[in-house]
C-alpha cells in the first residue's frame, strides 16, 4: 500500500522534495522495503540543501550505504542539509560510541573534509562532539583534523620549494591550435608500455649514478630502499625475473643496512645508526612498512623461482604494520612480531600484516615442495622429516583460514581475494608434492587419497573466487592470481584423467579460456595459458590446444622457459624460472659458460 501509494505520489509535479526527504526518513527508521522503492521512483539520496538519503544512513551509522550513495550517486560526501549539517554531524548526533567513530572513518575514507568548520561560530567537528557529550570522540576528531592540517601544510611548502626552483605554475598548458602544431603536440605519443619502459629505466639510471657517488651516503636511504622494490614490482610484470631478483636483493641489502629489521628490538648491542630516530610514530611505521613490503618481495621472489629466501623470519624484529587507517590518520596502534603472530591468533592483525602472514605461509610451502629430503625411512610417515615438515604446513594454512579477520574472508575485496588466492595455492602445492611423494613411496592408499582429496577443494575454491572478480583484468595483474589459475586448472586436469569428472573438465576450459582472453594483455598470463596448452596436448586432452594460444605465442617474445615449469622435486612447479640469457655474452665470458650456469629449469 505504501508503495502504491508513493508511486502515485511520484506522478505529481513538484514533489521531488518529497520524494528526498522522505528518503531520508525511511532510512532513519529503518525501512529497508520504502527505501529500495523511493530510490526506485528516482529518490535523490544527495539532495542539497536537504535532509537526504546520505544524512540518514549517516545518522544510522550504515557504512555500506554511505559508501554506495557516494561512489553509485556521486553524492559529495560533505553534502548539507537546509541547517548546514553535514554526514559527519548527522554520526556525531545519532551514532552511539564505539560505532561513530567506525561511522566517521568511513566518510573520511570516502572524501569528508576532517578540518571543516561548521556554523556560524566555526565550529570544528571535535567541537561538535563535545558539545554532544563524546569527550572520547572530540579528542579523536581533534587528532585526526591535527594530522590532516599538518599533511596540508607540508604540502604547501613542497609546492612552494618547487615553484622556487623554477616551475612557476601548475596550470595546464593552454595553446592555439598553431602553436600545438608548432610545438608537436598532435603528434601520437608511444604506448603507455613504452612510457612505463622509459620511466623505469630513468629510475634505475638515478639509481645506480647514486651508488658510484661517494661512500654509500648518498643511496643508503630509506627511499632508495623503496624505490627498489618498486621497480621489482615493474620488472615481473614485465616477466624480467633475473632482473627483478637483482631489484629484490638490492632492496633487502638495503633494508638490512639501514637496520629496518630491528627497529623494535629490544637489545642495543647489533643497533644500526645508520637512520637518525624517528621523528613520531608515524614516520617509525614507514619504515616498518617498508621492511615488510621487501619482505613480501623476497619471499614472493623465492617461493616463484625457487631460490633461496635472503630474509631468515628469526632475525626479524620488527612489529608488524599497523590497520591503514592509524597509518594515515598518524594515530599510533599496537601492533606484534611476526613470531608472536604465528605461534598465537591473527584475526586481530591490520590487512597489510596479514598480507604478510600469507605471502610468509606461501613461500614456506613452496620451498617445501622444492626440498629433495633425504629420510632414511621416506615411508614412516610420523617420524620422517618430509611428512612432519608437511603435516605443520597443513595445520598452518588451516590456522591461517581459521583465524582470518572478518574482513578478509570470501570474496569481499580485492585484498581478501588475493589473500584467499595464495592460501589456497600454496595448499594444492603442498599436496601436490605430498600425493607425489605417497606414490613413488607406495606409502598406504589412504595417505595418498587423504592428500590428494585435499587438492580439489583448494582448486573448486580458487575457481569460485575467480568466477567472482568484477573486474577480472585487473586482478590478474597481480602474477600470483595467474599462478592460482594455472594451479587450479592442472588439479582440474588430473582429476578429469583420473576419474573423467564432467565438473573438473568444465572448470578447466573456463579457466584454460580465461586465462588466453586475458594472456593478449597480459604477458604473465599469455605465459601460463600456453604452458597448460602444452600439458593439454601431452595428456591427448585437448589436442586442439595448442592451436588455441597461436595469438598468444605470436605476440610473445619467448626469451626463456614457459611459466610453470615442473620442478626437480616430483609434484612441484617453478612459476617463475630463470629466462637463459640471449645475445652475445659480455666480453671474456664464453658462450658455452652461460649456456651450461645460466640456462634455468629444464
Amino acid at each position: 500500500m505504501v508503495i502504491r501509494l508513493l508511486a502515485a505520489i511520484s506522478e505529481k509535479p513538484g514533489l521531488q522534495d518529497e520524494l528526498d526527504r522522505a528518503l531520508f526518513f525511511a532510512i532513519r527508521h529503518g525501512h529497508q522495503q520504502t527505501v529500495d522503492a523511493l530510490l526506485g521512483l528516482g529518490a535523490n539520496p544527495g539532495r542539497e540543501m536537504i535532509s537526504n538519503g546520505l544524512h540518514g544512513a549517516a545518522s544510522r551509522g550504515w557504512k555500506d550505504e554511505m559508501c554506495y550513495y557516494v561512489k553509485e550517486y556521486n553524492v559529495p560526501v560533505d553534502v548539507p542539509d537546509e541547517s548546514f549539517m553535514t554526514s559527519v554531524m548527522y554520526v556525531i548526533a545519532g551514532v552511539p560510541p564505539p560505532y561513530d567513530s567506525d561511522a566517521i572513518d568511513c566518510l573520511f575514507e570516502l572524501g569528508a573534509d576532517a578540518t571543516a568548520e561548521i556554523g556560524d561560530y566555526g565550529w570544528t567537528y571535535a567541537e561538535y562532539a563535545l558539545a554532544m557529550g563524546k569527550k572520547d570522540l572530540s579528542r579523536r576528531l581533534a587528532t585526526v583534523a591535527e594530522a590532516e592540517l599538518d599533511r596540508q601544510l607540508e604540502l604547501e611548502h613542497r609546492l612552494k620549494a618547487t615553484r622556487e626552483e623554477g616551475y612557476q605554475s601548475f596550470r595546464p598548458f593552454e595553446a592555439s591550435d598553431n602553436q600545438l602544431a608548432e610545438t608537436g603536440r598532435f603528434e601520437q605519443l608511444p604506448h603507455q608500455e613504452i612510457i612505463e619502459e622509459l620511466s623505469v629505466e630513468e629510475s634505475i639510471h638515478n639509481t645506480l649514478a647514486k651508488v658510484h657517488q661517494g661512500e654509500g651516503e648518498y643511496f643508503i636511504t630509506l627511499a632508495h630502499a623503496q624505490c627498489c622494490i618498486l621497480m621489482s614490482h615493474f620488472e615481473v610484470h614485465n616477466m624480467w625475473f633475473s632482473r627483478s631478483s637483482m631489484s629484490t636483493s638490492k632492496s633487502v641489502r638495503l633494508a638490512q643496512i639501514l637496520g629496518l629489521y630491528q627497529l623494535d628490538s629490544n637489545s642495543n648491542w647489533n643497533r644500526s645508526a645508520t637512520l637518525p630516530p624517528p621523528k613520531d610514530w608515524c614516520e617509525q611505521e614507514e619504515r616498518r612498512r617498508t621492511l615488510w613490503a621487501i619482505f613480501c618481495g623476497d619471499k614472493n621472489t623465492s617461493g616463484t623461482t625457487g631460490w633461496p629466501s635472503l630474509m631468515d623470519v628469526k632475525r626479524i624484529s620488527t612489529l608488524l604494520p599497523a590497520s591503514e587507517e592509524a597509518f594515515h590518520f598518524g594515530i599510533e596502534e599496537p601492533s606484534t612480531t611476526l613470531s608472536q603472530v604465528l605461534s598465537s591468533d591473527n584475526s586481530h592483525c591490520s590487512l597489510f600484516a596479514c598480507r604478510v602472514i600469507t605471502t610468509h605461509l606461501f613461500h614456506e610451502c613452496l620451498d617445501h615442495t622444492y626440498q629433495e629430503h633425504q629420510d632414511p625411512d621416506p615411508t614412516d610417515i610420523r617420524n620422517s622429516h618430509f611428512w612432519k615438515r608437511h603435516q605443520d604446513l597443513y595445520n598452518g594454512l588451516a590456522t591461517a583460514f581459521i583465524t582470518l579477520p572478518d574482513t578478509l574472508r570470501g570474496s569481499h575485496n580485492q585484498e581478501a581475494m588475493a589473500l584467499n588466492l595464495q592460501l589456497h595455492t600454496a595448499s594444492i602445492c603442498i599436496h601436490r608434492v605430498g600425493a607425489a611423494q605417497a606414490r613413488k613411496h607406495n606409502i598406504p592408499i589412504e595417505i595418498l587419497s587423504g592428500t590428494q582429496a585435499r587438492l580439489l577443494p583448494a582448486a573448486d575454491a580458487i575457481f569460485g573466487i575467480v568466477a567472482s572478480l568484477a573486474d577480472v583484468s585487473a586482478m590478474f595483474l597481480n602474477p600470483l592470481v595467474a599462478f592460482a589459475a594455472y594451479m587450479a586448472t592442472n588439479v582440474f586436469l588430473e582429476d578429469y584423467i583420473a576419474s573423467q569428472n564432467r565438473d573438473s573438465e568444465i572448470k578447466m576450459t573456463a579457466l584454460m579460456d580465461l586465462m588466453i582472453t586475458i594472456g593478449h594483455e597480459n604477458p604473465v598470463t599469455a605465459s601460463a595459458a600456453v604452458q597448460m596448452a602444452h600439458e593439454l596436448r601431452k595428456t591427448g586432452i585437448d589436442a586442439s590446444a595448442v592451436d588455441k594460444v597461436q595469438d598468444l605465442m605470436a605476440k610473445m617474445d619467448l626469451k626463456g622457459p614457459l611459466m610453470g615449469q615442473q620442478g626437480r622435486v616430483e609434484g612441484s612447479v617453478v612459476f617463475c624460472p630463470f629466462e637463459a640469457p640471449s645475445g652475445p655474452a659480455p666480453p671474456g665470458v664464453p658462450s658455452e659458460f652461460l649456456r651450461n650456469n645460466l640456462g634455468g629449469m629444464p
